[in-house]
């Protein structure tokens, strides 16, 4: 028995339960800010000392999209405007419903514009589902699926279309294809990818976010 796992198959199906009883609210921004004030709520509460803001990273003349989740250093400048130093911030992650494959891709230009200014801040997605299937969205990260051994295989660097992309999370709430599961992808320190397959998945992304707390 493993209490933290049964602790973080809890986290995964009230994350579920949150995003499918918000469904019944019409007005779309209203559904996106609750849904984002509620993963905010959960990430703070398990990890003590995390500093979670949304907002636009600047550099000079340069700024960002709007980021729906930014971890801050301790001793960030925050002010009341939502605006970031990008020599503050510590993670870039944005939030999807349903994250379809240009969302992707702009999470990877993003993800390319931002590292070009400060490489080490880690950039990523979180998505309650996706438009594809999981072994359409994990090719593109640079892992293929094998049909005789029902198994994917390991990362290929040179198959990932997103390259500067740190992390993936999708909580996979599929309606037409039920039987698939949450999952996710994170680059390690050697720069290679891991997928993460076994439930519940949520402990892993709860991991890269410890390691930015100071």
């Amino acid at each position: 028995m493993n209490l933290r796992n049964d602790i973080d198959n809890y986290n995964e199906k009230m994350l579920k339960l949150q995003f499918e009883v918000s469904e019944d609210i019409n007005h779309k921004l209203t559904k996106g800010e609750l849904r984002e004030k509620f993963l905010k709520r959960f990430f703070t509460e398990e990890l003590h000392g995390l500093k979670v803001m949304n907002g636009i990273l600047t550099s000079r003349d340069w700024q960002s999209s709007q980021g729906d989740f930014i971890v801050l250093k301790k001793d960030a400048r925050v002010g009341s405007l939502d605006i970031y130093d990008i020599q503050d911030c510590k993670l870039f992650m944005e939030i999807r419903s349903k994250a379809t494959k240009m969302e992707y891709e702009e999470l990877q230009m993003h993800a390319e514009e931002i590292k070009s200014r400060n490489d080490n801040i880690i950039v990523g997605m979180f998505s309650y589902a996706a438009k594809a299937h999981r072994k359409t969205v994990l090719s593109r990260y640079g892992f293929t699926y094998d049909k005789d051994l029902d198994m994917f295989n390991e990362y290929e660097k040179k198959l990932d279309q997103y390259p500067d992309v740190d992390f993936y999370y999708n909580l996979n709430i599929n309606y037409e294809k039920d039987d698939e599961l949450p999952y996710c992808v994170i680059r390690n320190v050697d720069g290679e990818k891991i997928l993460f397959l076994q439930p519940p998945v949520i402990g892993n992304l709860i991991n890269v976010f410890r390691g930015t707390i100071e």
